[in-house]
């Protein structure tokens, strides 16, 4: 199977879409990275924000589920000058969207369940809202990783390929770095 160019570039302007309308809510819902790692603070605006959290949520989950098919996409346009650089491409970030997409996945089916043990067993509540964090970090962490490499690999085969302009592919090595 070999998607059409036009389908897998739309899905990835739409992950895309998808990925920054999460990350405007998040940016805009007051919730810091130290205030979601401290369970007090972080339980207390999921137990108010609930809703918004889970919203922020569907959007990054949209935005995984969009970008596999970019990856597909961009893959294909890759594999016949670069074969093994565009199956690393494709595999890596499948890899990468997967813990991604488990760590939306942890947070989104958390937040009810710690929100509800939270209005009857704080200490409990605190305690699950640490392993949740602690799980969608790990998760988190190793979708970052594999992303990264796909990123890297996707840089080098457009590099080597010329498949794509010259400054994306080094754009593509240089974000793999970083």
């Amino acid at each position: 199977m070999v998607p059409r160019m036009r389908t897998a570039g739309t899905t990835g302007i739409v992950a895309g879409v998808a990925l920054a309308i999460g990350f405007i809510l998040f940016i805009t819902s007051g919730l810091t990275f130290e205030a979601f790692a401290d369970p007090g603070q972080g339980l207390n605006f999921a137990t108010t924000n609930g809703g918004r959290l889970r919203l922020m949520t569907a959007f990054f989950i949209t935005a995984v589920a969009f970008a596999a098919v970019f990856l597909a996409g961009l893959a294909a346009k890759l594999r016949d000058k670069t074969p093994t650089r565009a199956t690393a491409t494709l595999y890596l970030g499948l890899l990468g969207l997967a813990g991604h997409g488990l760590g939306a996945l942890i947070f989104w089916a958390a937040i009810p369940a710690v929100a509800a043990r939270a209005a009857t067993d704080q200490v409990a509540a605190s305690h699950a809202w640490v392993a949740v964090v602690a799980m969608d970090n790990a998760a988190d962490g190793f979708g970052t990783l594999f992303i990264a490499l796909s990123t890297l690999m996707a840089g080098w085969a457009v590099i080597t390929s010329k498949a794509l302009s010259a400054a994306l592919g080094w754009y593509g090595v240089l974000l793999g770095i970083v």
